[in-house]
């Protein structure tokens, strides 16, 4: 009888094990490499913000993808393009670097412009005209220096609100039209709540703010090229250098974009750490 039991129970152990194999062999190729359905909305959701005129994003948009949004390094990522985009396709350069002989005005820009680059990602698009952005500020510097940022802070702001109405974010990764991804660009667990992370060098040229920190021998650079952190974090670079003198406050007195808002994450508390290792170029 001990005997009967214990073959029974030999035969029932090994069948299961068939009966396993079977389940696991019958789930499709690509739930093995990807994971199944379950396992790709478990992943943390991540949403790349863009802002501003596209100028030359079709040829930047493929290096994102490649560095980004493909990279295997990413995949524990659920990634969402957010994009707020000027329907004039170039717009006036604050620097004299930064003009460009090859721009043309060409066609109104339309969604199709930038969804055409993020097909296998959920891509969110407004397009907005100049005009009614710069006529929406309540209180426009006279400076056409000072204007001219005052109505990039705006668009970040709005890019930022656009985001918050399509729902809960883990992380913010923001972004250039016209920048061009050079190396892997490998986003770290955003588990710093109050940070945010930027390159450790902008590129190109010096025209930036440094906090006085060290990074592998270089200065922290604060920009408004390229960054990401956690949602909270992300709010004060995106919604308060817009907001801290739209609600009745002063203009920003520094005479940079990167002066203003590196004072702006200062007060608001928010850290910033360095990744020598995010390599990118502006694309005039």
């Amino acid at each position: 009888m001990r005997h009967l039991v214990w073959w029974l129970l030999c035969w029932t152990a090994a069948h299961a094990d068939t009966n396993t194999t079977r389940q696991r062999l019958s789930v499709l190729p690509k739930a093995w490499l990807f994971g199944s359905a379950n396992d790709r909305l478990k992943k943390k959701r991540v949403a790349l913000l863009m802002a501003g005129n596209v100028r030359t994003h079709d040829s930047c948009a493929p290096s994102i993808r490649k560095h980004l949004l493909e990279h295997k390094y990413n995949d524990r990522w659920r990634f969402e393009v957010v994009a707020l985009a000027y329907k004039e396709r170039f717009g006036k350069a604050i620097h004299k670097d930064a003009v460009s002989k090859t721009w043309t005005q060409g066609k109104d820009v339309t969604d199709l412009d930038i969804r055409k680059h993020y097909m296998t990602w959920p891509c969110h698009v407004k397009i907005v005209d100049e005009e009614a952005v710069k006529k929406s500020i309540k209180r426009p510097p006279t400076s056409p220096h000072f204007a001219r940022f005052t109505y990039m802070f705006r668009m970040l702001r709005d890019t930022y609100m656009f985001m918050d109405s399509l729902g809960s974010f883990d992380g913010v990764v923001r972004f250039r039209f016209d920048l061009k991804l050079l190396a892997p660009f490998k986003l770290h667990n955003f588990e710093c709540a109050n940070c945010v992370v930027v390159p450790g060098r902008m590129q190109p040229g010096p025209a930036a703010m440094a906090l006085g920190t060290n990074c592998g021998g270089d200065r922290l650079w604060v920009q408004d090229h390229v960054a990401y952190g956690g949602r909270n974090a992300m709010r004060a670079y995106y919604v308060d250098t817009y907001e801290k003198y739209d609600r009745g406050g002063r203009p920003p007195r520094q005479h940079s974009v990167e002066a203003h808002l590196a004072s702006v994450l200062k007060e608001k508390g928010v850290a910033v750490k360095c990744d020598t290792s995010i390599k990118y170029t502006i694309v005039r």
